[in-house]
């Protein structure tokens, strides 16, 4: 492991197009069902999100990533307090993203806590939940959601910066490889909002190559 790779800086440096190597054991069963035999994926850095929390107390940078070898597109993402710093993979689940209309009125509720007149309430007005469950498993939400401005890089034509919340779960019961659960809503009120799982990954199975 090179000393960058120690450093919260180094992952807050990463640019689209750069390129991602994974050998976690994943990566490698992955690469294995594509042909490839035993050996790293390589993924490249499609776009990024950028967001710092309003209280600065975390900055995240949410890295797309796609991948010429498989279909899997991954969502590595970095959160930094302090000088402190975590590396998480992401895939996105079967949950249909939507906004927050769209999620009410086909009933997908169990995202948010239930409100206190579900007679009659504004979806702009939910909470996310604080645990969520799903085949015997469980995850709590971790330290509520944090709400700050995203960025995006490059630039996305006609959309400025939009409010962001980020809601983290780790797995609190159950097996499963998904040990962290990661909600995302991009925009205000009625924003696209996208569940992902993942887990954490060691920094030795992963590499930055600059371009």
């Amino acid at each position: 492991m090179t000393e960058d790779k120690i450093q919260a800086k180094f992952w807050l440096q990463v640019k689209p197009g750069d390129i991602v190597l994974l050998s976690d054991k994943q990566a490698l069963e992955d690469s294995m069902k594509a042909g490839l035999g035993v050996k790293p994926l390589k993924y490249s850095v499609d776009s990024i999100v950028s967001i710092t929390d309003f209280d600065g107390l975390a900055t995240w940078r949410l890295f797309h990533m796609k991948s010429a070898d498989v279909s899997q597109e991954l969502l590595m993402t970095v959160k930094v307090v302090d000088r402190l710093f975590d590396v998480l993979l992401y895939y996105q689940t079967d949950f249909q993203p939507g906004s927050r209309e769209d999620i009410v009125r086909r009933g997908d509720l169990f995202l948010f806590q239930k409100p206190t007149d579900p007679t009659n309430y504004a979806p702009k007005d939910l909470l996310f939940t604080d645990s969520l469950e799903k085949d015997g498993c469980r995850w709590v939400v971790k330290l509520g959601s944090f709400h700050g401005e995203a960025k995006f890089t490059p630039d996305k034509t006609g959309v400025g910066d939009l409010f962001a919340t980020m809601t983290e779960y780790s797995l609190t019961s159950g097996v499963t490889d998904d040990k962290e659960l990661l909600i995302v809503e991009l925009g205000k009120d009625n924003g696209l909002i996208t569940l992902y799982a993942g887990c954490t990954v060691n920094l030795n199975e992963v590499d930055i190559f600059p371009i």
